[in-house]
């Protein structure tokens, strides 16, 4: 059980990989033991769920780190660097999308039970996309979002495909799609920038 390790052994930090539900009170728990945590993502099932985690690492004074990966690849990184340089100009527009083909889908029992994971696609490749678009952009403020999502093609309870708009400050606007079902014969992954001066794409 998690709370004999703790009692047990003079840890520094804890890496958080379990179903979604339990990040919460796996987080409590490292906290209030006085550990830095690093958790999986998505590193809660809603909002709620998440600024309770938040604050208890701010009552703690301990480290939260959601582990973000893609953040930390070498073009992500170089991107970051033009983009804070200028070197393109100002951020007009992005287009960002991660589509699964339809047969190679696979997911442990509870990626689909929204009561243990808290959403479907959106939350396992479309919130990795949305935090690579803030990231770059510097964490702008959101002006107005939308966007629908589909649980028909899997016949899930969660959604298998979604899509949406995100406009923010200094009117940069966002469109995004994510799927677990798309209708090809291979994955698709897409992120592109349209800016004043310049584009730029990742893989």
């Amino acid at each position: 059980m998690p709370e004999h390790m703790f009692d047990s052994e003079k840890l520094d930090c804890v890496v958080i990989a379990t179903p979604t539900i339990s990040h919460l009170p796996l987080c409590q728990m490292a906290f209030e033991s006085g550990v830095d945590v690093m958790v999986e993502k998505p590193f809660a099932r809603n909002s709620e769920e998440a600024h309770r985690i938040v604050n208890f690492a701010r009552e703690s004074d301990k480290l939260l780190m959601v582990a973000m990966n893609h953040r930390f690849r070498e073009d992500v990184i170089h991107l970051k660097e033009i983009l804070d340089a200028g070197d393109l100009g100002e951020v007009i527009s992005m287009r960002i999308g991660w589509l699964k083909r339809i047969g190679f889908w696979g997911r442990p029992y509870w990626f689909t039970d929204p009561k243990l994971a808290g959403g479907g696609v959106l939350l396992d490749l479309g919130l990795q996309m949305i935090d690579l678009v803030l990231y770059l952009l510097g964490s702008p403020q959101v002006i107005t979002a939308g966007g629908g999502i589909n649980h028909e093609t899997l016949e899930l309870e969660v959604e298998d495909q979604a899509a949406g708009f995100i406009l923010f400050d200094d009117e940069i606007t966002c469109s995004l799609e994510v799927s677990w079902a798309h209708c090809d014969k291979e994955d698709i992954a897409y992120f592109h920038i349209d800016a004043s001066h310049g584009t730029a794409s990742l893989n």
